[in-house]
């Protein structure tokens, strides 16, 4: 629903408010059940959503028809692929359970072998990693051990050089105190370059190195014996490292022909099994096929009987009546005010006098009235409504024949309400409604003098003056 649905019920024009329908329908048949629903919304404030559409009967048989055709074509089909594909298929069941079976144990044996080969080759590549790594080492190891030797090798020559310069000053420590062996000069007597004292300290110095390396030279001993030891294992080790991945490539190489051999039967085990699947689908389609022609084939239309019923409940009907009634009354329409709801054409009777069976100008106010009392009526039960109205032409019965031609004299009915005060009380009702709303009136009449105290008057002329209400 749109506001557009709502046109008929804002926007009245000249055409519109004096023809012989009703107020709620704009004149196209097809739209006629839309626009008595939305009358009936706006006077009850419920919708059609739970309104279910009943199909027409030749409609509804032709579809049906049709259906059963498609299904009788689909059953065909259905039954050629269960002949072409499935001979046994009173056996299916039992063939799926053993295939089922079947298909559990062979994913184990490949789950397992699977789990065996992924264990090998996680292995293997701790192992490729370690190999280079244990010969990285060991060369590091040889290395180390061949530069220690080096090592120990020049601890052992300094200590034999500074046990020599310690030998040569004790020896010359002995001799300070003689005669000289040369020339047997007293000690007395003898020059020397350096004193006993510069020898002794020598003497010392080399004592206190000597002692200082052959610290030194335990300590690398200890390690070439660490380094040793280290150089052992590994020479040991290196060899079980790559046997140990000699046989985790032969173990590979003989699991992987099985988990291959395995994969290709859990494969096949699994396509018979989807074989047998399809073969029980196309059963359970046949079934449900069956099951919706049996269904198309008891299926009836809706009973009239059974069909919703549209029409609008008779006690709003009423009380919309009644405020058309006090509307018509406040302005002095003449008779005695008796209005009632034809269900049928969805229009009024007043004093028992289908509304349509007036004259122009009747028609014109009664059609107002009809759309005044509506906005009236919602605004008193808080109903939705647009909340404005524009009328053309209400006041059609106080036409002037001579100026209006086209329209025809005034008929009998049409006299008797020119003659009533109809026209100003009807200006004075409007302007006196203490409502949120908006009426826009367009007449030819005058209006009752002191009515632009209480409405804004817009004068409309062909020639000088304001054409209309969009200013050019």
């Amino acid at each position: 629903m749109s506001f557009r649905d709502l046109g008929l019920t804002y926007l009245v024009d000249e055409t519109s408010i004096q023809i012989e329908r009703s107020p709620v329908e704009g004149g196209q048949r097809d739209a006629r059940t839309t626009e008595r629903s939305v009358f009936r919304l706006l006077l009850t404030g419920l919708d059609d959503s739970a309104i279910v559409a009943v199909e027409d009967p030749k409609k509804f048989n032709a579809a049906k028809q049709v259906r059963l055709e498609v299904i009788d074509e689909m059953t065909a089909e259905v039954e050629a692929a269960i002949q072409k594909e499935f001979p046994d298929v009173e056996g299916l069941e039992d063939q799926l359970t053993q295939l089922e079976q079947s298909v559990e144990g062979a994913g184990l044996t490949f789950a397992s072998l699977q789990t065996s080969i992924r264990g090998l080759l996680t292995e293997k590549l701790d192992l490729a990693r370690s190999i280079p790594d244990t010969a990285s080492r060991l060369d590091e190891v040889n290395l180390h051990i061949n530069r220690f030797e080096q090592l120990q090798e020049i601890y052992t020559s300094d200590m034999d050089r500074l046990a020599a310069l310690e030998e040569a000053g004790f020896l010359l420590g002995l001799s300070s105190t003689r005669e000289c062996a040369l020339c047997g000069a007293a000690p007395s007597a003898q020059a020397h370059a350096h004193d006993h004292q510069d020898i002794s300290l020598v003497r010392e110095a080399a004592l206190v190195e000597i002692t200082k390396i052959l610290r030194q030279s335990d300590e690398l001993s200890a390690v070439l014996v660490t380094l040793q030891d280290e150089k052992s294992r590994l020479d040991e080790e290196l060899p079980m490292l790559a046997e140990r991945l000699g046989k985790l490539e032969a173990d590979i190489g003989d699991l992987t022909p099985l988990a291959a051999h395995s994969q290709s039967d859990l494969a096949q085990i699994i396509a018979a099994r989807d074989h047998v699947q399809r073969g029980l689908a196309l059963q359970v389609q046949r079934d449900e096929l069956s099951r919706r022609r049996n269904e198309y084939e008891v299926a009836k239309t809706t009973p009239k009987a059974d069909r919703p019923d549209l029409t609008l409940v008779g006690s709003v009907t009423y009380h919309f009546a009644q405020v058309v009634s006090s509307v018509l009354q406040q302005w002095g329409f003449p008779g005695e005010h008796h209005v009632s709801f034809d269900d049928g054409t969805f229009d009024l009777k007043i004093d028992g006098k289908a509304r349509v069976a007036n004259g122009k100008g009747v028609r014109a106010v009664t059609h107002a009235a009809f759309k005044v009392a509506l906005l009236l009526f919602c605004r008193e039960r808080g109903l939705p409504h647009p909340g404005f109205l524009v009328l053309d032409t209400p006041l059609l019965t106080y036409r002037d024949p001579l100026k209006s031609p086209k329209f025809g004299e005034l008929e009998d009915d049409e006299l008797v309400l020119a003659a009533t005060s109809l026209k100003d009380r009807f200006f004075e009702h409007l302007a006196s409604l203490k409502i949120d709303a908006q009426f826009i009136i367009l007449e030819n009449v005058d209006p009752p003098e002191g009515l632009e105290e209480k409405a804004h008057l817009e004068v409309f002329s062909g020639g000088d003056g304001r054409r209309g209400l969009f200013p050019i």
